[in-house]
């Protein structure tokens, strides 16, 4: 395997590892905290 098509499959990986955590990071947020001052 080339170690660039290695490298970029890590780094799409990576970027979808992050995106699921924030996801689930902000839905427990607003679950546990619910807003008081509304944010605009």
């Amino acid at each position: 395997m080339d170690i660039l098509e290695n490298i970029d499959t890590v780094l799409s990986i990576i970027a979808n590892v992050i995106a699921i955590v924030t996801a689930v990071t902000v839905i427990v947020h607003s679950r546990d905290e619910p807003p008081k001052h509304g944010r605009k």
